[in-house]
């Protein structure tokens, strides 16, 4: 799936991303577990290990947005994993994040 019509024609404003982890196995894993029964430590040392890809991405001017979730699936496990994760590197990399910024749109809006 691409960009929608809108990104296309007014790309928004962001510097870049970082993906450390290919999706699949072990990564997975532990992400599932997380997810769907709050087990986080593994997460922790998938973000500590990731540090050396990570660091000289993330600066003190910058600020972390995390992706919104519908609020029925954040009801449903009672987190949001992406602020989450936006929170605990902020907090590593001394910068600023902040989790009502962005907003979805459609039926499954915050």
């Amino acid at each position: 799936m691409g960009a929608c019509d809108h990104c296309l024609q007014q790309a928004p404003a962001y510097r870049s991303s970082c993906s450390p982890y290919v999706y699949q196995g072990s990564v997975r894993d532990a992400i599932l577990q997380w997810k769907r029964g709050g087990h986080d430590g593994a997460i922790h040392w998938l973000l500590h290990a990731a540090a050396p890809a990570i660091q000289g991405t993330i600066h003190a001017e910058d600020l972390l947005l995390p992706i919104p979730m519908p609020l029925s699936r954040m009801r449903q496990s009672g987190l949001h994993h992406t602020a989450d994760c936006c929170r605990w590197l902020a907090k590593e990399y001394n910068c600023d994040w902040q989790w009502r910024l962005l907003r979805r749109k459609g039926r499954q809006a915050l």
